[in-house]
């Protein structure tokens, strides 16, 4: 990933990539099938901010997460199964920085 910060504003944005995975096994059945598989995720973020003495700063930020994974296939009432599942999440972030 990388990051860019925004002078003399201390603002930045931000952007990231990688692997992401999934394992999904129900609680409910005594023959749970277990779905795992993998996928490329993705991270935006922007945020700042401010010093409020010499050695602290405090932030916020927002993000935004997606990945896109396809699972292995796995058997499903005598069927061959693999599906394309989607996740996204909107989030908002604090952070105490001290120099």
């Amino acid at each position: 990933g990388c990051t860019q910060y925004i002078m003399p504003a201390n603002a930045f944005v931000s952007a990231s990539g990688g692997m992401a995975q999934i394992l999904v096994q129900s609680r409910q059945s005594t023959d749970a099938q277990k779905v795992d598989g993998d996928g490329l995720g993705l991270q935006l973020k922007v945020g700042k901010e401010w010093w409020v003495s010499p050695n602290w700063g405090l932030g916020v930020a927002i993000d935004f997460e997606y990945a896109r994974i396809i699972s292995y296939p796995y058997q499903l009432q005598s069927t061959t199964v693999s599906e394309t599942d989607t996740y996204r999440n909107f989030g908002f972030q604090f952070s105490a920085t001290f120099q």
